[in-house]
């Protein structure tokens, strides 16, 4: 009976191969589109599975103008380029995409209507299972955690695009996103978004608030580099000089350690993007924190941090 609900996925798969699919509609004026592409030229399970998850939430939630479809395309995991161009032609918000080989799964998510985000692209790369097809693990992970992690990051990336118009509602789905999912989201993902509340609080001078939401994103993950970066900069901006010179000093002491260990500040290793983002952080927190230095007379501290 382990195998049961995929089989029965695997028999609806090959009956919808029988028919082509309808193409979708691009997005339309005020509404956000998530794209969904295939994992598998074998099954749709993952794909279906991260489209039934996000469409229950958007109903419990009552969050409209936001439309969840999915294509019949499969692109590697590795196919940024191909993966914009997918989401461009559609005009989607987020295209996720990604690989299922039976025992790993890649899951990518790609912000497009701000590529500058820095959360804007978002891997879940699961290899500490043995995700054997047609087994009750595989099975139970691809139903309840990759949805709920998937969900979260999809509809983060959305928060971000629509924090300019609307921050109050974008922390809402933030924060909902969250508690509906934080039994499995990785403490990484649930300070990732605490951190987004705090700094959307701040850059709305809630500073109250925002103090309160870093402090939960760094109880959930102590070493969360941008809570101590984003922080660092409310503090330097209301003259809490000391604390902000406290934070960068955290973040420049884990920001090290990740480029020591070929991590990037999301913590994973993928790629050499990684690598720069950990050092690109590294050198502008010394600068930052060598001009906070020279404002308190420490020149011989400054001088050290602008070497």
């Amino acid at each position: 009976m382990i195998g049961l609900p995929l089989i029965i996925y695997e028999y609806y798969d090959a009956l919808s191969r029988v028919w082509s699919e309808p193409e979708i509609q691009a997005a339309k004026k005020n509404e956000d589109l998530i794209l969904i592409l295939k994992f598998s030229d074998r099954s749709s399970i993952v794909q279906n599975e991260l489209r039934k998850a996000i469409n229950e939430f958007l109903l419990q939630q009552s969050i409209k103008n936001i439309r969840v479809s999915t294509l019949n395309r499969l692109l590697p995991a590795n196919s940024l380029t191909e993966a914009w161009e997918v989401g461009k032609k559609y005009g989607a918000t987020v295209v996720v995409w990604g690989e299922d080989t039976g025992v790993r799964i890649i899951t990518r998510h790609l912000n497009i209507k701000n590529i500058n985000l820095r959360r804007g692209i978002n891997t879940i790369d699961d290899t500490d299972h043995a995700l054997l097809r047609n087994s009750k693990l595989y099975s139970e992970f691809v139903t309840t955690a990759l949805p709920a992690e998937a969900r979260f990051l999809a509809l983060y990336s959305i928060a971000q695009v629509r924090a300019s118009s609307d921050y109050k509602k974008s922390i809402n789905i933030i924060n909902n996103a969250i508690s509906s999912s934080i039994e499995v989201l990785t403490p990484y993902n649930i300070a990732e978004g605490y951190s987004r509340i705090a700094w959307l609080y701040y850059l709305n001078s809630e500073a109250g608030k925002a103090e309160k939401y870093f402090y939960k994103a760094l109880s959930v993950h102590k070493d969360h580099v941008l809570s101590y970066v984003y922080r660092g900069s409310m503090y330097q901006r209301y003259g809490r000089i000391n604390c902000s010179i406290s934070d960068y000093t955290k973040a420049i002491t884990i920001a090290k350690k990740l480029a020591k260990e070929n991590k990037g500040i999301n913590q994973r290793t993928l790629s050499d993007n990684n690598l720069k983002d950990a050092m690109k952080y590294i050198i502008v927190l010394y600068s930052r924190r060598a001009f906070l230095y020279a404002g308190l007379n420490k020149f011989d501290e400054a001088l050290k941090d602008s070497e």
